[in-house]
């Protein structure tokens, strides 16, 4: 059916109630908004500004019950008439952490009954199967997080499709236990990665109606999101089901942990829970704040462990793990191995990425030079000295200004380095940027000149503008607009042909061994070469703690 048919007053009034959608104030009383068939049903949602909405669709079925800590069950059931989709649908069970940045609502928050959700942004113009697909994986560590993204103002200025997925998150996504590899060996952990890949797959039934093209689908995400992005990239099971991949600082060189690792831990949750002998339906009963608090909050943003306050470097920074079956191999060596889909690239990060995490974790900036060797030599251990003088004091205005430079090229550029290299150097395309600006409202906890922080781009990708509440910063003025239009040009042109340029946009070439990038400021954009004296030192920490035996 067109998507774009309208019904009439009365028949929007008669299928509200219908399925388990209920009313919204997005849609005028007298006129209900376009719809859409998929494979569970019809979905109506609303239009705004000549994009069409769809917020809340169920891809699979609920993961309660007997379905949590199993892969998504897709197909998502049936339901009778329409459903509505104007309002966004619960997001994952989740710690409040960086979601007081956006929502003021208590210390846990999210719905397990629900979650397994998808929003859609589509140009009204779309005819099916018309435009190219960005589908939107968000960060947080894998812990937090939601698909509640302004993505009509990409869809507009792109001329794309946006899709934003909800995933299970901390525990319920991560969970392992000897009981459930023996339940299900084949997916023993990574359920929400599953969630993550089943979205994809609803994609690849469902978007042809919402003028979505099947064949032209670009993965784009931030932070864990990014991680996501390029583990779908080494995915064998993921084959065919995208076409280009962004990677908006995915950390893909953190150490993670392994089956063995998790089950370990989540048989020490188990044993925190007295759940006894009839271990499994006890955890599937143990509600979702308690399991995460047994379980723990892997991570870096969550508690520090990988900052320095906490000697081990091996310290994993993320929750997912290498499980054999799922994640297969940790996949920074997938791509150096050549065990990666050949598509095209972009990947990047940001200039002053770390400012955010001595914000938001326990790390603190060394008070001297001779604390920051010290604090140096006691993360990295034989690398320390290296680093100390790939990062000299000297060279900064301040201790904490190298301290961040140390950081954000650990966790973020040289891993873009690294991954750019393995990819280039096998024949693959790659495009790498860094980001170099602040938004004119950035992050309110932040300190007064934050510089280029983690999170720092998302409101030039997905243009959120001072009035629009579902981002913690907001862009304002000609110098954003303009740093604004050029990024979603370059993003939407790649998920188009997969290359970023085009019309008057400020030549971007692809990376070579020279290591060329685009850094992205307000007032220009610049190619460089290189990669300054640190990342070869962390090529080699990398290679360290991944041949860790874990």
């Amino acid at each position: 059916m067109d998507r774009r048919t309208y019904l009439g007053a009365l028949g929007g009034a008669s299928v509200f109630g219908a399925g388990s959608g209920v009313g919204s104030a997005n849609a005028t009383w007298w006129f209900s908004g376009p719809t859409v068939e998929t494979e569970s049903g019809t979905v109506e949602g609303y239009e705004d500004d000549g994009i069409e909405v769809f917020e809340g669709i169920p891809y699979a079925h609920q993961p309660v019950g007997e379905r949590r800590f199993r892969p998504p069950e897709t197909p998502a059931p049936s339901w009778d008439g329409t459903r509505d989709a104007t309002e966004f649908g619960p997001r994952a069970p989740q710690p409040l952490l960086l979601t007081t940045l956006i929502d003021s609502v208590g210390e846990f928050v999210g719905e397990e009954d629900g979650c397994l959700n998808l929003n859609v942004w589509a140009p009204e113009d779309a005819e099916p199967g018309d435009k190219p697909v960005m589908y939107w994986i968000h960060g947080g560590g894998y812990n937090f997080g939601s698909n509640r993204f302004p993505g009509g103002a990409l869809a507009e200025a792109g001329d794309v499709v946006v899709v934003a997925v909800n995933y299970r998150l901390n525990a319920l996504g991560f969970f392992a236990h000897p009981e459930i590899s023996a339940e299900n060996p084949s997916t023993p952990t990574n359920f929400g990665y599953l969630d993550i890949r089943a979205g994809l797959e609803w994609v690849q039934r469902n978007v042809e109606g919402f003028g979505g093209d099947p064949d032209n689908v670009t993965i784009f995400g931030e932070s864990a999101g990014g991680h996501a992005v390029l583990t779908l990239l080494t995915d064998p099971e993921a084959e065919g089901l995208f076409h280009r991949a962004i990677s908006q600082s995915g950390p893909i060189n953190e150490p993670l942990y392994s089956l063995s690792e998790l089950e370990t831990r989540g048989t020490e949750a188990a044993a925190e829970l007295d759940c006894g002998d009839d271990t499994l339906a006890c955890l599937r009963d143990t509600d979702p704040e308690t399991l995460a608090e047994a379980y723990g909050v892997a991570g870096a943003i969550a508690s520090g462990a990988t900052s320095g306050q906490t000697p081990p470097v091996e310290q994993p920074a993320l929750i997912i793990g290498v499980d054999g079956e799922v994640v297969r191999d940790h996949p920074a060596t997938s791509i150096e191995n050549g065990e990666f889909h050949d598509v095209p690239v972009l990947l990047g990060g940001n200039a002053e990425e770390y400012q955010f995490f001595l914000e938001f974790t326990d790390d603190t900036v060394p008070e001297s030079e001779a604390a920051y060797r010290d604090r140096l030599q006691r993360i990295y251990g034989d690398f320390g000295d290296r680093l100390v003088d790939a990062y000299p004091v000297s060279d900064y205005d301040s201790i904490e200004a190298a301290y961040i430079d140390v950081n954000t090229d650990d966790f973020f550029l040289c891993s873009d380095v690294a991954v750019t290299d393995a990819i280039t150097s096998q024949g693959g395309t790659a495009y790498r940027y860094v980001f170099d600006d602040t938004p004119t409202i950035p992050v309110t906890l932040l300190s007064e000149d934050p510089g280029a922080y983690h999170t720092a781009e998302l409101s030039y990708v997905f243009g959120a503008t001072v009035t629009q509440q579902k981002l913690p910063t907001g862009i304002n003025g000609p110098g954003d607009w303009e740093l604004r239009d050029r990024m979603q040009g370059y993003w939407s042109n790649f998920a188009a042909t997969g290359d970023p340029n085009g019309g008057s946009l400020p030549e971007w070439p692809a990376a070579n061994q020279n290591q060329r990038r685009v850094r992205l400021q307000e007032e220009s954009v610049t190619v460089e070469t290189g990669t300054g004296d640190g990342c070869p030192v962390f090529r080699d920490v990398y290679d360290r703690l991944r041949s860790i035996d874990r």
